[in-house]
């Protein structure tokens, strides 16, 4: 694949470089869904979009083939979650362990990339400790009863190339207990698969990064989960693994599966500025088909995209459901040889 066009190479290319493989893969991932857009027919109109006064910006502001204007954000989720493994990043866990917190586990939601010199623990120690003694216990316990993970407290961390999300349990039977450890593990949603989990923690965290935005927004996720099937897809969007669409009522939505997925939670609708997700496994640089690439729309989106946008298989709601629409394989759109790139002629 080309590095595509002038207006996004240099960017690209200084990513591509790096060498370290959360790195790598997350470029060629942005070079994967940057060629999909044009070889669909549409045009970059510019590359990390001001919005307003945000100091966040999406990946791409999109032309469609129809003149629809359209945001783009390109991430990646696993659930193997791979801590970098380095002296460093040790003394990071272990501070986190010493941290006085009767009321909490300080879990890991997620993580990228690896930190480049030395993090500065007191400093991180000062963050945490501050924004744990301004939690509430009893709010994040109703939050846990009710099924609402989304809503337990987070913190994002960032130091130079590694980039933490921390999210805080409230403790029960183990509150203000003495010698417990603080460090939790990365949480998986009860009735959720891993994958399922892992999928909407990531979807969840990139819907909500913009608010109300003047165009649909389009977000492009790359799944390194092996065991990432079609249902996990429709359970962490919708909660439900054979896409029945429950919103508007409790009783559909506790039978089609979870009450807490991206789009739907107790039957009530959420995150419709999300107009849809294209949810891409195992797009690697030896094997840039992937296992598949699924477009699924939002049912309730404020800003719909048209069902064809990309050319790719979509999921989409008819009569109370997502059914899928039939699509043409990446590889036939980005006009990859069967096999390619190793059964290439060298």
């Amino acid at each position: 694949m080309r590095a595509s066009r002038r207006t996004s190479a240099p960017t690209f290319a200084s990513a591509f470089a790096r060498s370290r493989t959360t790195q790598h893969l997350s470029a060629f991932f942005e070079l994967w869904a940057h060629e999909l857009l044009l070889r669909s027919g549409c045009e970059i109109q510019a590359v990390h979009p001001q919005l307003d006064d945000r100091q966040t910006h999406p990946d791409f502001l999109v032309r469609g083939p129809s003149g629809l204007l359209f945001y783009v954000e390109v991430t990646a989720s696993s659930s193997r979650f791979p801590m970098p493994d380095s002296a460093r990043v040790r003394l990071v866990l272990d501070a986190i362990n010493d941290l006085d917190s009767p009321d909490f586990f300080v879990n890991i939601l997620r993580q990228s990339g690896a930190p480049r010199t030395s993090p500065r623990i007191r400093q991180l120690r000062a963050i945490l400790t501050r924004w744990l003694a301004g939690l509430d216990h009893a709010a994040a316990m109703a939050s846990m009863e009710r099924g609402a993970f989304n809503e337990l407290p987070k913190i994002c961390w960032d130091w130079d190339g590694w980039e933490v999300e921390f999210t805080a349990h409230p403790t029960a039977k183990l509150r203000g207990a003495a010698g417990v450890r603080t460090l939790g593990i990365q949480g998986v949603y009860p009735g959720f698969s891993a994958s399922a989990s892992t999928l909407r923690d990531r979807v969840e965290t990139k819907a909500e990064c913009y608010g109300r935005m003047p165009h649909p927004y389009l977000l492009m996720i790359n799944n390194y989960d092996l065991s990432l099937e079609l249902g996990d897809v429709q359970q962490a969007l919708l909660g439900s693994r054979d896409g029945v669409l429950g919103a508007g009522d409790d009783e559909a939505c506790r039978q089609g599966g979870s009450e807490d997925a991206v789009w739907v939670q107790r039957g009530r609708q959420r995150n419709r500025q999300l107009s849809a997700v294209l949810v891409a496994k195992q797009v690697l640089p030896w094997s840039p088909g992937g296992e598949f690439a699924v477009v699924c729309h939002n049912p309730w989106a404020w800003d719909p995209l048209p069902e064809g946008l990309l050319g790719l298989t979509a999921l989409c709601p008819r009569d109370g459901r997502m059914v899928q629409c039939p699509g043409q394989p990446v590889t036939d759109i980005l006009d990859l040889p069967g096999g390619w790139p190793r059964n290439a002629d060298v």
